[in-house]
């Protein structure tokens, strides 16, 4: 499962990383060239925090949803629409 997040600040990006931690499925951040694993600090800021960056789940549809829910706050756009 993929889905967009917006992260505003350092804040809302350590508090992304402390909730995906909660998860024991796989999750990673996607960009152009670059693909780093969603639970490291370090491996988010090598993106550009102003931009939408692509969360890619691995975790079935039920689960993935399920995931999609907690973070909430964190997705973006259409995607966010689906959580309704």
């Amino acid at each position: 499962m993929k889905r967009t997040i917006k992260l505003r600040s350092i804040t809302e990006a350590k508090d992304f990383v402390a909730l995906v931690s909660q998860f024991p499925e796989k999750m990673q951040l996607c960009g152009d060239e670059t693909m780093v694993d969603a639970k490291s600090i370090m491996g988010l800021f090598c993106f550009d925090l102003a931009k939408p960056i692509l969360l890619q789940i691995d975790a079935d549809e039920e689960r993935g949803r399920e995931i999609c829910q907690a973070l909430g706050s964190f997705i973006e756009g259409r995607d966010k629409e689906e959580l309704s």
